[in-house]
């Protein structure tokens, strides 16, 4: 189980949260394992996913069907209406060819099966259509995240494409981008 690190002092008076996430490797000899950043969290619908359980499952998709990933992030997509469902969508760019959409379809078949094996939570809330849809997969040819990152004038070794997105007008920007770049691509093809 994973733990947010906050800072206080002995009688309580003040507090500071780090925003680092830690897992107790030992806890006769206290060791601890930095798991991430507190900010890497996706829960929009009460799923609580955590980044490394992102990254495990779209690492364990690429590898059950044979791809690779070069870069991707995830945001939620909020329900249009009553009754519809809200879900996450995956912009996910491959390192060779864009792969087919059977293949897609067992990339995002896989990740949801891992998502659902790593968090109870997740799983819970995909089961039966309760909660969530699965997730959407928007592949993007190869060099989208170089130019996004470009585009917002964060291109270089010191900035990194954020993994989870939460901020929805930012959300909205990286997917807009992403359905023009592939148009772009494929018209100069």
């Amino acid at each position: 189980m994973d733990y947010a690190i906050i800072l206080t002092t002995c009688a309580g008076l003040w507090s500071y949260v780090i925003g680092d996430t830690v897992r107790f490797v030992d806890t006769v000899t206290p060791r601890v394992l930095v798991t991430g950043r507190t900010s890497y969290y996706l829960s929009a619908f009460g799923e609580h996913l955590i980044a490394e359980e992102i990254e495990d499952g779209i690492a364990t998709a690429a590898h059950e069907t044979h791809t690779e990933v070069s870069d991707f992030t995830v945001g939620p997509v909020f329900p249009d209406g009553a009754g519809d469902l809200g879900g996450h969508i995956y912009i996910v760019e491959f390192a060779h060819s864009r792969p087919s959409p059977e293949l897609l379809t067992q990339f995002q078949s896989v990740l949801d099966a891992r998502l659902c094996k790593r968090n109870e939570d997740y799983e819970a809330h995909r089961s039966q259509g309760f909660g969530l849809k699965a997730p959407h997969i928007l592949p993007v040819e190869a060099g989208f995240f170089a130019e996004w990152m470009r585009k917002r004038g964060k291109l270089g070794g010191q900035n990194k494409v954020p993994r989870i997105i939460t901020n929805l007008d930012m959300l909205r920007e990286v997917v807009d981008f992403a359905r023009s770049f592939n148009q772009g691509v494929r018209a100069t093809a």
